[in-house]
């Protein structure tokens, strides 16, 4: 006996089979680190009009990143969508008020232009990838899938 009890008439049941899911989590920090380099290579050359090839360039592949992490997600099988949505929802409420004041700080700081479209659709993009991770990281370790349920 191994002293645990797991399993042990009385004791507590044995803890679940991990279960195997995509790099969901992995695939959506890809999608940020591109997020992250845009607006990084934005912010080194404000107040000035800094160049935008690269970060319209990281946008694209951000958001190609994003939809096939959302593709992903849309396709797992016996998932705990409830708790998905549940988190998704709280999380991007959080997430939807921080990008508001952070736009408003873009024009606040009169960031106009371009620069202004290319910063908004960065953030854009980092708005929308956390709530995923957040929502798929708590789903993931839900031992239960509602009834009527995918």
């Amino acid at each position: 006996m191994s002293g645990h009890g797991h399993g042990a008439p009385g004791g507590p049941p044995p803890f679940p089979e991990p279960r195997s899911f995509p790099r969901i989590t992995e695939i959506g920090i890809l999608s940020m680190i591109c997020v992250i380099v845009g607006v990084i290579v934005m912010a080194a050359k404000l107040p000035g009009a800094p160049p935008l090839g690269l970060p319209i360039g990281l946008i694209v592949a951000a958001a190609v990143i994003l939809t096939i992490n959302i593709a992903v997600l849309a396709r797992l099988q016996d998932f705990a969508c409830y708790r998905f949505w549940q988190v998704f929802r709280w999380g991007g409420l959080a997430y939807l008020i921080i990008a508001g004041m952070i736009e408003y700080a873009f024009i606040y700081d009169n960031t106009r232009g371009s620069t202004l479209v290319v910063l908004t659709l960065l953030l854009a993009l980092f708005s929308a990838n956390v709530p995923i991770l957040l929502a798929f990281t708590v789903a993931r370790f839900e031992t239960r899938v509602r009834a009527g349920e995918r």
